[in-house]
């Protein structure tokens, strides 16, 4: 096992509530001095993104750099990085943002992989240099003409127009862009009947829980949820199960459970939503592929033995081949694994977490502990990659009591 150097990745605030594509706000109004404040950094979709920048276009925003401007979604100032501020939705004063330090909430991407609601950034140093525009689409298929929205002293106002070309901009990509909805959340009862939650992701809002009536027919020992309505459970004897479900939106109903395999004493699971199921026995991690939405048994196979010596109390994935834990001593430690058994270990609290009967994860720097009083904590981990515990901050809880589950797991989301 090696620890890694800590990886450059951006630091984020708390996040707020998440935002949808929707219409055009209504007309603003414009203000002198410092920006109002936007809350806590959003969630935003792609779409939502966009719409956000158009709305600017259709409000017809003049350009400047000492003024506000105030629509519904939120007050910025009316220069290149206010609208990109607005469109993504980010917290704070709305003249704190700038093309210096958008790079704070960003992350660098291949311009063959820019999205819209992506964003290109110039950051020479020289203000009248200096500009930010957001990524619409590519106007042509050998794309480089890219299609934006920007707020330029040029124009003078807010445009979405064509470029000819983008040399010496810097494809970037906002860290809380492409929630696709609700965080989905599967869990099994004492007595074998299983539950659905969905979750609001920026506020840890619970919007609905359904219970089945049906039993899978034991106590789950372990649970990892592969899509929207496929589960794989393990039995007190060892058997690995497949759960169908057919429907979770007002009620829960499933199809009886399908047997892979035996031998899967594994005391916790975890899928990353990328291909990877990870499953911990007698301290051993061993990592399977698992291949389709509705795997049979020959379509689980094991990559080997990753490590010994994990010894968890909790396992969850927080994205592709990384793994949050917890530990009896109250630990909070992450893993990156790597190829070759090789693995990277760093501890991100170093006590308080043995309160948590579980944790999951969707992704996207969202924890969720389950304690032992029924409640369940909310946690946003800024950097979630970065190995680090300096920016992962505790939300209002999701609820105070009501959990007693005896194993939860959350679908991976897609950003």
């Amino acid at each position: 096992m090696h620890r890694a150097a800590r990886a450059l990745l951006v630091s984020l605030v708390t996040v707020g509530g998440l935002l949808v594509a929707g219409p055009a706000q209504a007309s603003g109004s414009y203000h002198s001095g410092r920006c109002g404040e936007n809350g806590e950094d959003a969630y935003v979709t792609r779409a939502g993104a966009v719409a956000r920048a158009r709305s600017w276009v259709a409000d017809d925003v003049t350009y400047a750099q000492d003024r506000c401007y105030t629509n519904g979604y939120g007050d910025y100032r009316t220069d290149c990085s206010g609208l990109i501020s607005m469109a993504w939705g980010l917290g704070g004063l709305g003249d704190t943002w700038a093309t210096v330090n958008l790079d704070e909430r960003s992350t660098r991407i291949p311009a063959a992989d820019l999205l819209p609601g992506d964003a290109l950034l110039r950051y020479t140093g020289d203000p009248h240099t200096n500009h930010a525009a957001l990524f619409v689409r590519w106007a042509d298929s050998d794309r480089t003409r890219p299609v934006v929205i920007e707020q330029t002293a040029g124009v003078g106002r807010a445009v979405e127009r064509t470029w000819n070309g983008y040399a010496g901009y810097t494809p970037i990509r906002y860290e809380r862009i492409g929630a696709p909805g609700a965080v989905s959340v599967y869990g099994a009862l004492a007595d074998g009947r299983l539950t659905y939650t969905a979750i609001e992701p920026g506020g840890g809002r619970r919007l609905k829980t359904v219970v089945s009536t049906a039993t899978v027919g034991f106590t789950p020992v372990a649970m990892a949820t592969l899509n929207f309505n496929t589960i794989l459970l393990t039995s007190p004897g060892g058997q690995l199960y497949r759960v169908d479900v057919i429907t979770n939106n007002t009620s829960l109903t499933f199809n009886a459970p399908v047997h892979l395999d035996g031998g899967w004493t594994h005391q916790l699971l975890a899928y990353d939503g990328h291909g990877d199921l990870y499953g911990i026995a007698d301290g051993e991690l061993r990592r399977y592929t698992v291949v389709g939405n509705k795997p049979a048994a020959s379509a689980i196979t094991s990559d080997g033995l990753i490590g010994t010596g994990f010894v968890l109390k909790t396992l969850t994935a927080t994205g592709p081949d990384w793994l949050l834990g917890t530990t009896s001593d109250g630990e909070l430690v992450s893993y990156r694994i790597k190829g070759g058994g090789d693995w990277d270990r760093y501890e991100l609290r170093s006590s308080t977490w043995q309160v948590f009967d579980a944790l999951l994860s969707p992704g996207g720097g969202l924890y969720y502990g389950q304690r032992r009083d029924g409640s369940l904590s909310f946690y946003v981990d800024g950097s979630p990659f970065d190995g680090d515990g300096d920016d992962l901050r505790g939300q209002n809880p999701v609820d105070t009591g009501g959990w007693v589950q005896t194993v939860l797991s959350a679908q991976p989301m897609r950003y």
